[in-house]
């Protein structure tokens, strides 16, 4: 139950503020609905039970990663994409 609550925490909550895990922010990723807009709340919850779904059926609908999309992508209505790096200004010489 323990293990159940804390990947709750760590997946939905960072991924409905920010739209990134600590994760995915060492990866360089961010999520984001088809729109390209942040995900909602139940977008979040939808993908956190769609990598649980992944990890019971130990891993195979991972391979529709290899599509572009996975099934928690697919069941959240998301996608996930790289950051785009930020633009810098000139600093004036």
């Amino acid at each position: 139950a323990f293990l159940v609550a804390f990947s709750f925490l760590y997946w939905v909550i960072p991924l409905a503020f920010w739209g990134q895990t600590p994760g995915m922010v060492w990866a360089g990723i961010v999520a984001r609905n088809l729109d390209d807009g942040p995900l909602a709340f139940g977008q979040t919850a939808r993908r956190w039970l769609g990598a649980l779904l992944s990890l019971a059926l130990l891993g195979l609908p991972g391979l529709g990663a290899l599509r572009g999309r996975s099934l928690a992508d697919w069941m959240s209505g998301s996608r996930t994409l790289p950051v785009e790096p930020a633009a810098t200004e000139p600093q004036p010489a």
